[in-house]
């Protein structure tokens, strides 16, 4: 099982698809637009990697205080904001999609 973390920042947002604790794909974009356009775009993104990968769960770290917890609600998972000292492992298990 695979699990997915974006951390999205002032100027971007990265996108890691992890399998166990090794990083397996790896993306990004800048943050342009308003937040339902960056919602948008990590959509695509999980669904991209969930039709290569079983994705479990995943987690959003936010580094960008604009970035509002309502707008993370309207991925298709059970998403919240992390800190910076949750782990990968933690993330999983925080986030599972089949809540």
């Amino acid at each position: 099982m695979a699990y997915m973390v974006f951390k999205v920042g002032a100027q971007r947002v990265s996108c890691t698809v992890y399998d166990g604790e090794q990083p397996k794909e790896r993306s990004g974009f800048d943050v342009l637009g308003a937040d339902e356009q960056i919602v948008a775009k990590m959509k695509r993104l999980i669904k991209l990697y969930g039709a290569f990968y079983t994705l479990k769960s995943v987690g959003v770290l936010t580094e960008n205080g604009d970035f509002k917890e309502k707008t993370l609600q309207k991925l298709p998972v059970t998403v919240g904001k992390l800190s910076a000292e949750d782990t990968v492992k933690n993330t999983c298990q925080m986030y599972d999609t089949n809540n």
